[in-house]
């Protein structure tokens, strides 16, 4: 990944159909670009996308939402993992937590 600080957002659980998860992913890169956010493949084989965290502050209330609404909107299964450095924390429809995602993105 480029200069910076970026979060790598996968789509992963078992037996997910990778063909699902890369249309999921694409999806979201999609939405986050009409946010403004600086997005680009995530590293590996599997389908992920990484978002640039400049100025990190304020972008991160912004990411949270965008993530909120496009997990919440979704019909499948699977849960969205989210690294920042060596460190990750998972979220899903039912456990989505705005403020524990926004302090695991904004402390580091």
């Amino acid at each position: 990944m480029g200069e910076g600080r970026w979060v790598e957002v996968r789509v992963v659980g078992a037996g997910l159909d990778a063909e699902r998860v890369g249309k999921a992913v694409r999806q979201l890169r999609k939405e986050l670009a009409e946010q403004e956010f600086m997005t680009q493949a995530g590293i590996g084989d599997e389908p992920a996308t990484a978002v640039a965290l400049s100025g990190a502050d304020g972008m991160v209330p912004g990411l949270v939402a965008v993530l909120r609404d496009w997990i919440c909107r979704r019909h499948g299964p699977g849960t969205v993992r989210l690294t920042l450095g060596n460190e990750s924390i998972e979220v899903d429809k039912p456990s989505f937590d705005a403020k524990a995602l926004q302090a695991f993105l904004a402390k580091r």
